[in-house]
């Protein structure tokens, strides 16, 4: 319908925003930092006894829970890929929590994040 209005020469019927400029205000825009989400996490981690220990004690400090955990083991030392959903947390303390995680020995590369918009 809005490619019909263009060809026919009819401009400016729907506005770009979906309503009028008198609807429109100004909304403050919050530091990343601030933010709170859910997060899908994903380590590569070392497969031995207390890795996941390590990395849900580093994330219990920094005030993040865990709502979901899946781990496929592939062999004793080997590095596997471990993947956890958060509850709600606040960017902040996922980023230093990451940055503790990423220095840890048990695992290999960095951390991959995502954030999960409900």
């Amino acid at each position: 319908e809005i490619a019909r209005d263009l060809r026919g020469g009819s401009i400016g019927r729907v506005p770009v925003a979906a309503f009028g400029a008198e609807a429109r205000r100004a909304l403050p825009v919050r530091k990343m930092e601030a933010i709170t989400s859910r997060y899908s996490l994903r380590f590569t981690a070392q497969d031995k006894p207390g890795v996941l220990s390590k990395i849900s004690g580093i994330l219990g400090a920094h005030q993040i829970s865990i709502e979901s955990v899946i781990q496929k083991g592939r062999g004793y030392g080997e590095a596997v890929p471990v993947v956890m959903m958060s509850h709600e947390s606040q960017e902040q303390n996922v980023r230093l929590a990451l940055e503790e995680i990423d220095r840890s020995p048990v695992v290999t590369e960095p951390t991959v994040l995502l954030r999960v918009e409900a």
